[in-house]
């Protein structure tokens, strides 16, 4: 397969996430009409918060509520994200942070897929990337769709494990010339697992490891880094 044919087949793969996530947001809703959205005025609402307490959560915002989260790890040196609940089963954020190479600005989509229960649930989130300035290269993008599986035990304590792709590909790729890319459109597959707890007040920490391959061959090396992706991060709900 010639690059550019290999090209325009990876960059019809970039848009599966955004695709995926606008059917879910439609269906969120639908699937959960037993679960009545908070009035949209702000002291009915505050009450609605008061007299309808839910478990903590760092991932899904309720609707309306915002939320900072600084982190730390590998590859990112730091991360700094501000997240808006659109619907109680919907968050969107907008993130920024550095590597010790490049610094990268982007979004991120969560979404409930699945959850019956307050301590049980399964949930989508895809956060896609734009780094504009590569060494000797174009801008590129990169996206991971990930799927999550997450238990909460008596103590608010959040348990997850999922797997995940990451899906690369430079900025003449997909909006250019994509024989004029120089960096050639590629992925990877990751499994991951984590945990998250509540601390004082509205603060929570939350961590991550995923181990990045090819599908069940091992890499040596991950976009210039090991095959391994870290995050410690806190949250503070607003």
């Amino acid at each position: 397969m010639t690059f550019f044919n290999r090209s325009k087949k990876l960059t019809l793969i970039s848009f599966i996430p955004i695709l995926l996530h606008l059917a879910l947001y439609g269906s969120v809703k639908a699937q959960f009409t037993d679960v009545a959205d908070p009035p949209d005025s702000t002291i009915v609402l505050k009450e609605y918060r008061q007299s309808t307490p839910r478990l903590f959560d760092h991932v899904i915002n309720r609707k309306g509520e915002s939320r900072l989260t600084l982190a730390t790890g590998i590859p990112f040196v730091g991360v700094a994200e501000y997240a808006y609940g659109v619907t109680d089963r919907f968050t969107v954020g907008v993130l920024g942070g550095m590597t010790p190479a490049v610094e990268g600005y982007g979004f991120r989509m969560r979404g409930v897929v699945y959850q019956k229960t307050d301590r049980y649930r399964i949930y989508f989130c895809t956060p896609v990337i734009y780094y504009p300035r590569l060494s000797g290269g174009d801008p590129w993008w990169l996206a991971r769709p990930n799927i999550n599986f997450e238990w909460v035990n008596s103590k608010n304590v959040r348990y997850k494990f999922g797997g995940s792709m990451f899906l690369a590909a430079s900025n003449n790729s997909l909006f250019g010339d994509a024989e004029k890319a120089t960096l050639a459109p590629d992925y990877w597959t990751s499994v991951h697992a984590g945990v998250s707890l509540p601390l004082k007040g509205n603060i929570s920490f939350q961590t991550e490891v995923s181990y990045v391959s090819k599908g069940v061959k091992p890499i040596k090396d991950f976009v210039g880094a090991p095959p391994l992706v870290l995050v410690l991060g806190f949250s503070y709900t607003l």
